[in-house]
């Protein structure tokens, strides 16, 4: 790419017009960079040659320095990445084989939250846009398909490590075929596409505008560009659901344990034989589930039942099923759970929470 103030004036500039063969004529004599035009002087240009297809000529020079500026900066800006339409099903799906069904509703739903919850956090931060610095980039690089598909020439290659990285297609008017895509999908080798068909050729002093195509190129708010294929979207996103889905499910066996200890009558017939005593828990309607506490000086003063949980003397809650007594006597006893809540507290034989536990 020359300037026309940089060439000899003709013929004798040896010129072509960019993406042919056809010679061009720079119109530039007596005139200088930076000196104004005298009267009657046409700015100095290039004089196209019979037949030369200028728009052509202006779609292969943007072309050839959208790959040169990025060959020199090894700087692209990456969009963001799209995942799989089914990426939901199948987190869900495999959250939902790791919760056994005997937790309780609100569990189940917790878990699930936190589940869905974790997987897109990763999967955004992996997916996200962001600029990127590849190590060295190729242009014009030529590749084999491994099977009978054929071959491509990719405009660029980033590599990151001396590994082909993303392949890189610019276009102007004719974006990506589809049995090009087709082959680069059978390659599963990840590609973007920029469209640079918006791209303003000479900045405002009449120079190649180099310092427009790098920004267009590395800026968030650059050249429409998208995804032909990503080859590590499905493996990102299958290691996500099969990592968090087992943080969860370990979690989910944590939680069922617990939850069929405090329904065991051998676990509270251990308790109460070690010295805990069986406090009931109220919940009436309107208000939170509450305990007499026996280390209260007041005699008909209550905490709340979650509150027991950070009390040093707590020997856990014990879950029984409601009976049909209680539901005759106290039609205005609602509880929060379809069973009967109590409170194991170890105040009374001075049984705090460590020390009981080094007993089992």
């Amino acid at each position: 790419m020359k300037s026309i103030y940089d060439v000899a004036n003709g013929l004798a500039c040896n010129c072509v017009l960019p993406g042919t063969d056809e010679p061009l004529i720079a119109k530039n004599k007596g005139k200088k960079r930076g000196e104004p035009l005298l009267p009657g002087q046409r700015a100095p240009h290039f004089a196209l040659t019979t037949g030369a297809n200028p728009q052509h000529a202006i779609e292969s020079a943007i072309h050839k320095l959208a790959k040169r500026v990025f060959a020199q900066t090894k700087r692209l800006w990456l969009p963001e990445i799209q995942p799989r339409w089914e990426w939901d099903e199948n987190l869900e799906r495999a959250l939902a084989r790791v919760i056994p069904l005997e937790l309780p509703p609100e569990l189940i739903e917790k878990l699930l939250d936190e589940g869905t919850k974790k997987a897109n956090e990763e999967l955004n931060e992996k997916f996200k846009a962001r600029l990127h610095d590849f190590g060295a980039v190729d242009l014009e690089v030529r590749l084999e398909s491994s099977d009978e598909g054929g071959q491509i020439i990719a405009d660029a290659i980033g590599l990151n490590q001396g590994l082909p990285k993303l392949l890189v297609e610019f276009h102007f008017t004719n974006p990506v075929s589809p049995d090009k895509k087709a082959r680069i999908q059978a390659m599963n080798r990840s590609c973007l596409e920029i469209d640079l068909s918006r791209f303003v050729q000479l900045d405002e002093s009449g120079q190649i505008n180099r310092q427009g195509m790098l920004e267009e190129l590395q800026s968030k708010f650059g050249f429409p560009r998208h995804w032909v294929h990503s080859a590590k979207r499905d493996q990102i996103e299958d290691a996500i659901i099969k990592r968090v889905s087992k943080n969860i499910g370990l979690r989910a066996q944590k939680w069922l344990a617990r939850h069929q200890k405090q329904r065991s009558q051998e676990f509270l017939t251990q308790q109460l034989a070690a010295g805990f005593t069986q406090k009931k828990v109220y919940t009436f309607n309107g208000s939170d589930a509450k305990v007499y506490c026996p280390k209260s000086k007041l005699k008909d003063e209550t905490v709340r039942a979650k509150e027991c949980q950070a009390c040093p003397f707590f020997g856990e809650f014990h879950f029984a099923p409601k009976s049909d007594e209680q539901r005759r006597n106290e039609p205005g006893y609602i509880a929060k759970y379809s069973e009967e809540m109590s409170v194991l507290c170890g105040h009374s034989k001075g049984l705090s929470r460590n020390v009981w536990r080094d007993r089992r």
